[in-house]
């Protein structure tokens, strides 16, 4: 839920529109709770009905109150059906339990209509014509990642939000290593890169997966980072900034299983490939084996 809340609300502030939720959990539910026990058994055509989620009451309002709590223009539920049972089998039917947290979630947005603006100040940036899907390693399980899209994997899926790909719905709401922090947003949009006035509400950004930066979008990433901004970007993605910008020239490409950073912290891994960086006025950020694997460069304002 927290990445495509991220996917979501970075669209929302992308085209300034509304954006809402629609809660569809009990597809994949069975329910235990006599109060239900007209939903218990697994209808034809559903996946695994029951027990795939275990989703309980504790849960639910978790869910409701982060949707509740995340900018949300409306909340809608699929399930609406689940909110009135016959507990007595007489034919009279009330509140479920899933109803009453319904009934408590209305009253809170009711005493509550100004929940403020949520503050994410990291924006990850995607191209318009390169992304993911929320697991496998193919596109529509059809077509190869490229290398862009594997890296935007690696730090969606495995850094940032910690998805488990192959206990794809228990993960949905689970803890991430660094909170709501990021909106997902498309840098190079057919109307052009986005404004300015919306970039500059991030602290920092991130280049994710492959990007192809035209003239428009590398001077409005430029006029960021001159304001203050924190731009990161991959040395795969450096092919049309300059060196006065970025502050290196990327070198060759070696495989490496450990670095430094400049606080002397070794950080291994399996092994893995970088490009070795040849500093022109950035200073070092990790070294391996007395070579430079990242660098930050001081221009304007920001970084």
């Amino acid at each position: 839920n927290i990445i495509f809340n991220a996917l979501t609300r970075g669209a929302a502030r992308m085209w300034q529109i509304p954006y809402g939720f629609l809660m569809a959990f009990d597809w994949n539910v069975r329910i235990s709770h006599p109060a239900l026990s007209h939903i218990q058994n697994p209808s034809p055509g559903y996946y695994k009905q029951q027990g795939v989620m275990h989703i309980t009451p504790s849960l639910y309002r978790r869910l409701w109150y982060y949707m509740a709590l995340s900018n949300a223009a409306v909340l809608l539920d699929e399930c609406d059906h689940m909110r009135y049972a016959d507990w007595s089998g007489s034919g009279q039917f009330r509140l479920s339990w899933y109803g009453e947290l319904c009934a408590e979630i209305q009253e809170f947005q009711q005493l509550n209509p100004d929940t403020g603006i949520n503050y994410n100040p990291v924006g990850l940036l995607l191209s318009w014509h390169n992304g993911w899907a929320y697991r496998g390693s193919q596109a529509f399980n059809r077509f190869p990642y490229n290398n862009g899209e594997h890296m935007t994997r690696e730090i969606i899926n495995t850094m940032l939000f910690n998805y488990q790909e192959k206990r794809e719905l228990p993960s949905y709401f689970a803890a991430t290593p660094y909170g709501d922090l990021y909106d997902i947003l498309r840098l190079d949009t057919p109307r052009g890169p986005l404004p300015l006035d919306l970039l500059s509400n991030y602290k920092v950004l991130f280049l994710l997966g492959e990007h192809r930066l035209d003239n428009a979008a590398v001077a409005r990433l430029k006029e960021y980072v001159r304001q203050g901004g924190t731009l990161i970007v991959n040395a795969a993605q450096m092919q049309n900034l300059d060196t006065a910008f970025t502050g290196v020239v990327k070198g060759k490409t070696a495989t490496f299983s450990a670095m430094s950073d400049m606080n002397g912290k070794i950080l291994r891994s399996a092994p893995f490939n970088a490009s070795v960086l040849t500093l022109q006025g950035a200073a070092p950020l990790y070294m391996a084996n007395n070579l430079c694997l990242g660098a930050v460069n001081s221009y304007g304002k920001g970084k």
